[in-house]
């Protein structure tokens, strides 16, 4: 009979795991020293993942799903694009401020030769409602008939560089600066 998973050890391999590689890299990181830190025995870690991509790949799917379920929280694709614009721009803000390393680690590994073509699918359908709001302000004409692939990279582009400034500085935005930069991110495409 197969043992239950325990969810508390997964969660101490996932910390682990993400802390490993924010100070070591992706190819740095050894299964090993994921135990150690996570205080299981190196078998333990197997009984949960085969391997180092493995849990890479997994604990970035975990992340993705945490991350897009705080995005889409108040979410109402009723809303105006505007109210949902302004709502998404200052959640995604808001979120990866409050947890820049879960930031850092997705959009290393997104940008990395470690992920898998399935991967970054699931990822692509987590965040589809971003698309989808993208596209119906294009179709009402309220911004900029650009690939959505170039709409995006303007928007998280500008979020995740205000996110690494925080980090480097150890300062947060003001509400202001954030209502300033959200501003400036909504002249940068609209029509």
């Amino acid at each position: 009979m197969a043992r239950a998973r325990d969810e508390n050890k997964v969660m101490a391999i996932y910390e682990a795991t993400l802390k490993l590689v924010l100070e070591n890299g992706f190819t740095g990181l050894k299964m090993s020293k994921v135990a150690k830190e996570a205080k299981l025995a190196t078998g333990t870690l197997y009984i949960y993942f085969k391997d180092k991509e493995e849990l890479i790949s997994v604990l970035y799917l975990y992340i993705k799903k945490e991350q897009t379920k705080q995005y889409f929280l108040d979410y109402n694709e009723k809303d105006s694009f505007m109210a949902n614009f302004r709502k998404l721009w200052l959640k995604v803000m808001e979120v990866n401020t409050k947890n820049p390393e879960y930031s850092i680690f997705t959009d290393q590994y997104y940008r990395s030769p470690f992920i898998k073509e399935e991967y970054r699918a699931h990822a692509e359908e987590l965040i589809s409602p971003i698309y989808h709001l993208l596209e119906r302000g294009k179709s009402e004409e309220l911004i900029k008939d650009l690939p959505l692939e170039l709409l995006v990279c303007q928007l998280i582009g500008v979020i995740n560089q205000l996110v690494n400034l925080q980090q480097e500085t150890k300062k947060n935005l003001s509400q202001n600066e954030v209502e300033a930069m959200f501003k400036m991110s909504w002249d940068a495409i609209k029509n």
